[in-house]
């Protein structure tokens, strides 16, 4: 072989080994770079700092199905890259594993375990999902779950596909049960979970005579993710005090006995009570139907009895939410006579991360940062006040749904007869103490020709649209995104809101931010309200037109209401009503009493908005995706001090709607999409023949000189 061609292979060779270990130097030395506008794909401060503080082994197992149909295929290598992120942040109690299942079921883990059984021991259970292949639709079983493994603590994230936001629902569950852990070890008595069950139950059906030992089993099985501090027990519901049998709200049954002439009427309970410290919650095992009556299966008790548990030790941080003056139930009952507006959707919200307590001002619990004050109807005392003025001098955050007016609604029958909707201007109080504060809710409606429009199909099938102007359509521009949990949230709506005026004086200490407001198309109705019937509304001219706040929020250095005035005296104590008897008894002519006092507040929050309906359960949806059920989840994270968690949760905003343009505009970008592509053709043609003629000029002049 010749010099020259060794020396060619010796380059090529050496050449290909400079690629070889260039490709495998790349695979452990490179960065990872996120152009997504919400960092959709980069750890959030919050993830990053929890999983960098671990104090306990977490272990998180994903099972997948292998090669999964569109549009999951993509989801395996989403999973890695996803948990990559958490163990480079991680420390070294931070473990995880991906497995992925065939089809036959046989595949396992490297101890020899099945990963199908393993999967269905987690409670991951199989789904069907669609497979299209060759024109044909076929429904295909898959796992797509995730499980969470802290010491005895599992928790299960069973369809992964399901989920907007992983990164947000991971890092909320480890978060929980790290809470969770060092919780339960550190508890000084045990949770008490008792079978109230009236003996005379036992001989309706020989399925309850083994009732106790199988919730005795349940409880046993739970006490392994509980670290054993549960205690189960049975008690005869004869053996206590009709008082505190009506405080748990058991149903009963009436059972007769004895003969015609001399009937003996038995008072029956069946519930379980669950008991920590000085609380206790019932869960009812009689259940009735068209059928009769039934007891609740032992196997549908155990994520209410857990969930029941996480709440009573306090596992989740606590807010409170007003229960009276005519403020709308949490719960909605769907068997009422006369159905009321509910926030029913806005508690199983914030019940993910929160324990939602219903209290009352008159003692709102020490655990509570922020309190919640939805659409009251009624007056509050001045002592009722002085204790909200104190909860939000002394650090606490309240969140004000207010609204301007009082809407009374007549019956079906009065309309028959022309009886039209009162609006009726409300003076709880409230008012005052907002003014005092630096916010005032102003007694009108707020209508937005940018609004909601409704679309209903006519009668000849055509379709007819009706926009609704008290359903302001807030968009983009018109929503304050400088505050990091607002960033995200690109449109809103909202339903017979009430403009804010903000009289905060300039120096006072305190800052007052408009998060949004409506557009400058929008109009103030004070006079002839009308909110039941849009087909009726006229906008006015543009003269009469202006922008209007609809939600402020408030910080700083707040005053109390109370600073300077005579501190209100608490309520006497109603005639019958007897004092706390584990109270130790102080009497002397010789002590006075002084009310305690916080005349300003460095750290409180105040959220103002001026329509409850923003908490209604039609317009927040249960499931969290929507602008405004984020928008509110973000706010009460925000309130609580949980900064981070709003922003990690708005990554998972699917709703990121065009901004609008003038007519102008669209008619120049559809002219120039249409004639860009020929124009570029054309030009491109010019350049190359401009290029070969000069080429072939080029080329004859050279040789006109070699004639």
């Amino acid at each position: 072989m010749k010099y020259g061609n060794r020396e060619k292979w010796f380059r090529f060779l050496l050449f290909t080994a400079v690629v070889v270990l260039i490709n495998l130097v790349s695979g452990t030395l490179f960065f990872r770079l996120d152009l997504t506008e919400n960092k959709t794909y980069s750890l959030s401060a919050a993830s990053r700092n929890l999983v960098s503080s671990l104090e306990e082994p977490l272990t998180i197992r994903v099972f997948l199905s292998e090669n999964l149909p569109q549009p999951y295929n993509n989801l395996e290598q989403q999973m890695r890259d996803l948990l990559e992120e958490y163990a480079l942040e991680g420390n070294r109690n931070f473990n995880y594993s991906l497995y992925l299942l065939n089809q036959e079921g046989t595949a396992t883990n490297e101890k020899g375990q099945n990963l199908r059984a393993m999967a269905e021991d987690y409670n991951i259970p199989a789904i069907q999902i669609q497979n299209v292949e060759q024109d044909e639709v076929k429904l295909q079983t898959a796992y797509m779950g995730m499980v969470l493994v802290q010491g005895d603590l599992v928790e299960t994230i069973p369809a992964l596909a399901n989920e907007t936001n992983l990164e947000y629902r991971i890092t909320s569950i480890i978060n929980k049960i790290s809470r969770k852990t060092s919780t339960m070890l550190s508890m000084e008595e045990n949770v008490k979970i008792d079978l109230l069950l009236s003996p005379a139950l036992l001989g309706l059906s020989s399925d309850l005579e083994n009732y106790g030992d199988q919730l005795k089993s349940l409880v046993n099985r739970m006490n392994s993710e509980n670290f054993g501090r549960l205690e189960f027990g049975e008690t005869d519901p004869s053996r206590l005090p009709a008082g505190e049998l009506k405080s748990y709200g058991l149903n009963t049954i009436s059972l007769r006995s004895g003969s015609q002439d001399s009937p003996v009427t038995t008072i029956a309970y069946a519930g379980v009570v669950i008991r920590y410290g000085n609380e206790a919650v019932g869960i009812n095992l009689l259940n009735q139907s068209l059928f009769g009556y039934s007891m609740t299966a032992v196997d549908d008790l155990e994520d209410s009895i857990s969930g029941i548990v996480e709440r009573l030790i306090g596992v989740n941080q606590s807010i409170g939410y007003l229960s009276d003056h005519g403020t709308p139930p949490l719960y909605s009952n769907p068997y009422a006579q006369q159905q009321v507006t509910a926030a029913a959707n806005f508690n199983q919200l914030v019940s993910g991360d929160y324990t939602v307590k219903s209290v009352t001002l008159d003692s709102i619990p020490a655990d509570v940062k922020t309190l919640v004050i939805n659409g009251p109807k009624e007056n509050f005392s001045d002592w009722e006040l002085f204790q909200l003025d104190q909860f939000i001098m002394k650090g606490g955050s309240v969140a004000f749904f207010l609204d301007s007016h009082n809407e009374i609604i007549p019956s079906q029958q009065e309309m028959m007869y022309g009886q039209m909707p009162q609006y009726i201007p409300l003076d709880t109080g409230l008012e005052k103490l907002l003014s005092h504060y630096g916010v005032e809710v102003d007694k009108s409606y707020v209508m937005d020709e940018n609004c909601f429009v409704q679309q209903q199909r006519d009668n000849y099938g055509g379709v007819q649209e009706t926009p609704i102007y008290f359903a302001p359509k807030i968009a983009m521009e018109y929503i304050n995104n400088n505050l990091p949990f607002m960033k995200n949230i690109k449109g809103l709506i909202v339903l017979g809101v009430s403009p804010l005026n903000i009289t905060l004086e300039e120096g006072s200490g305190a800052n007052a931010t408009v998060l949004f407001t409506s557009s400058e198309k929008s109009w103030n109705v004070s006079e002839n309200i009308n909110l039941y019937n849009p087909t009726t509304i006229y906008p006015p001219a543009m003269t009469d037109r202006q922008k209007s706040d609809l939600a402020v929020l408030l910080e700083g250095s707040l005053t109390s209401y109370f600073d300077g005035k005579a501190l209100p005296e608490p309520p006497m104590p109603e005639e019958g009503e007897e004092a706390d008897g584990s109270a130790l008894s102080i009497s002397s002519p010789d002590i006075r009493g002084e009310q305690g006092f916080v005349p300003t507040s460095q750290s409180g929050r105040i959220f103002v908005t001026g329509s409850s309906a923003l908490l209604a359960d039609n317009v927040i949806d249960p499931s969290g995706a929507s602008p405004n059920s984020m928008m509110i989840q973000n706010m009460v994270d925000y309130l609580n001090g949980r900064e981070d968690y709003a922003i990690m949760r708005s990554k998972g905003q699917g709703y990121n709607p065009l901004e609008e343009v003038d007519n102008a505009t669209k008619a120049f970008l559809k002219g120039l999409n249409i004639l860009f592509l020929p124009v570029l053709v054309i030009l491109t043609g010019m350049v190359m023949w401009f290029y070969w003629n000069g080429r072939k000029r080029k080329i004859a002049a050279m040789f006109s000189e070699e004639a």
